[in-house]
């Protein structure tokens, strides 16, 4: 029988074997995240999880906060890195059946499943890297920003 229950900071371990193993399956990638970075963000500090637990073993994860959005996060975060080390857009996908491709659609154009997000738009998110998630969340980039250089 599965127990859930609130994740806690001696579960960051398992915690980041699930995020390595979702992001495998699902994106067929590396989890780039580190152990640090959830102990600094995660349990309770900007956001909260509740994992799954079947015989001793964590097998689910469910990660939230509060006007807490992961994917405007990432993306922003990923600007400002990209940035940081010269990079002028981002190219990525979404799961087709998620609710990525309606994020990404609001502020990058779509060449099929690939958004590029570029030009002012990029320099924008970029610039808003280290804003709290709902400020970040008010203050995205409008898509015809893409094509202004």
């Amino acid at each position: 029988m599965y127990a859930i229950r609130e994740a806690s900071p001696e579960n960051v371990h398992a915690v980041a074997a699930l995020l390595r193993e979702y992001m495998l399956e699902t994106y067929d990638d590396e989890w780039r995240g580190t152990v640090d970075g959830l102990l600094q963000d995660g349990f309770g500090a900007r956001f909260r999880a509740l994992i799954a637990v079947l015989a001793d073993e964590a097998v689910g994860l469910l990660a939230w906060e509060k006007s807490y959005d992961l994917h405007h996060y990432l993306i922003a975060t990923t600007a400002g890195v990209i940035h940081s080390e010269g990079g002028a857009f981002i190219k990525g996908g979404a799961v087709e059946s998620g609710t990525g491709t309606r994020l990404y659609g609001r502020f990058a154009p779509a060449f099929g499943n690939d958004y590029i997000l570029g030009g002012k738009a990029f320099r924008h998110l970029a610039a808003q890297s280290n804003l709290p998630v709902r400020k970040l969340v008010r203050s995205m980039p409008k898509r015809e920003w893409n094509f202004e250089p």
